[in-house]
């Protein structure tokens, strides 16, 4: 059996008196998109959140290439090969397209100020910096953007930028919360092919209410309701199963 490069074992993060998450297991295998489903307040974005370190899980555990990374911080993590997109857009507003990805690239390689780059140099006198996140840009169809300020690009250009700033850090894996959030037709079209081609490279753990991009992507689906996982399989065993159905009663994205 493929050993899985992450993992969580009866997960439990609880709020107060809320349990966000309960008991979760799952597994993100080498070369697979495992997408996250489920209603608003079911705990994803809580899971990914434990998954990454933003969140201390309350029992359970994180498994990363079989290694126990539940008590790292999120940086220790990152070096570790774990990059995630986030739900809101996080960015520097004033920035060029090039300097947040640049950011990012400096960010991989000093994991605390000890890499080749000179932390304290002007980016622009730097150029092995600029010239990886320039291909950064390409990979996302960003190229022309470079020079243009993040706060002047349209949404979905925020989600494309964002994406490649998780890609300069070299990830071994990504964890997408909600990549096609508030996006319209079109940018949904660009992103769905932006993610087929990064599914060569990369096993993916895909948080997303988009079904049509749920199903379009997905080798797994796992099903999350008020903090459990209901059901795992695939998309087609998803879409009929019984437990699914009734949890998503008149959601005819899902089962249609």
């Amino acid at each position: 059996m493929t050993a899985p490069l992450l993992e969580t074992r009866a997960l439990v993060k609880r709020f107060g008196g809320l349990t966000a998450t309960d008991q979760v297991s799952l597994q993100l295998l080498p070369g697979e998109v495992h997408a996250l489903i489920g209603p608003n307040g079911a705990g994803k974005s809580t899971l990914i959140g434990l998954l990454s370190g933003e969140h201390q899980a309350d029992a359970g555990q994180v498994l990363l290439q079989g290694h126990d990374v539940t008590r790292l911080a999120v940086a220790a993590r990152a070096r570790r090969g774990l990059g995630r997109s986030y739900q809101i857009t996080q960015l520097c507003p004033d920035f060029s397209a090039l300097d947040n990805v640049a950011l990012a690239v400096m960010a991989a390689d000093h994991q605390g100020w000890g890499g080749r780059f000179g932390a304290w140099r002007p980016l622009k006198r730097q150029p092995a910096v600029m010239d990886a996140a320039h291909a950064q840009l390409a990979r996302v169809g960003l190229a022309a953007q470079a020079q243009r300020p993040s706060r002047a690009m349209a949404h979905g250009e925020h989600r494309q930028l964002e994406l490649a700033m998780a890609l300069a850090l070299r990830p071994k894996l990504l964890l997408l919360d909600e990549p096609l959030a508030g996006m319209s037709g079109v940018e949904s079209e660009t992103m769905v092919a932006l993610l087929q081609q990064l599914r060569r490279e990369y096993p993916i753990l895909l948080v997303e209410h988009d079904m049509n991009a749920v199903f379009a992507l997905a080798d797994r689906i796992s099903v999350l309701v008020y903090g459990r996982v209901i059901a795992t399989g695939r998309p087609e065993q998803i879409r009929s199963d019984p437990e699914v159905r009734a949890a998503y009663l008149g959601d005819e994205d899902l089962i249609a």
